[in-house]
């Protein structure tokens, strides 16, 4: 049973690690698989910002992503230390990548979380400028998270 999870997981690692995520179209309307908010010094309002807590403290983050499809070039996952959930590094595209480099300078000592089809995934700490275009998301990924972005953006290609 555990080989064939690991076959599992291997093949769909192979595939899913070459996924490009510039999508076509209208990525307005689309639904976003991907998306990363930025921490907020307070709660905006019950329509501007959600409460999630990190090491049992509640932090609020903005309900508009600061970083998704649209600014994402390329994904690459791996199997994460955990070795039971999966973990990705997203390549932004340029203009992903300036944006990074901003909100990455004017943020240090904040979080970001990743949502991946509407669940949160994980957090990432801001310690520093980012200035490489790539933020990683370490782990928690499920293989079915991969192949609803698979479908969706297979989805998005034959409309486009």
């Amino acid at each position: 049973m555990v080989y064939l999870r690991s076959f599992f997981v291997f093949i769909i690692t192979s595939l899913a690690s070459t996924i490009c995520l510039a999508l076509a179209g209208d990525t307005k309307n689309a639904v976003m698989p991907i998306s990363f908010h930025l921490e907020q010094t307070a709660k905006i309002s019950e329509e501007g910002s959600f409460t999630l807590s990190i090491a049992n403290n509640s932090h609020f983050f903005s309900k508009n992503p600061i970083f998704s499809n649209e600014d994402i070039q390329m994904i690459k996952v791996f199997k994460s230390v955990d070795k039971d959930t999966l973990g990705m590094t997203c390549f932004l595209n340029p203009n992903g990548r300036r944006k990074l480099e901003r909100i990455s300078t004017q943020n240090v000592s904040s979080w970001l979380v990743c949502i991946i089809n509407g669940k949160p995934v994980d957090f990432l700490y801001i310690d520093r400028q980012i200035t490489d275009g790539q933020i990683v998301v370490w782990k928690n990924i499920e293989a079915a998270d991969l192949d609803k972005m698979i479908e969706m953006k297979d989805a998005l290609q034959k409309a486009g």
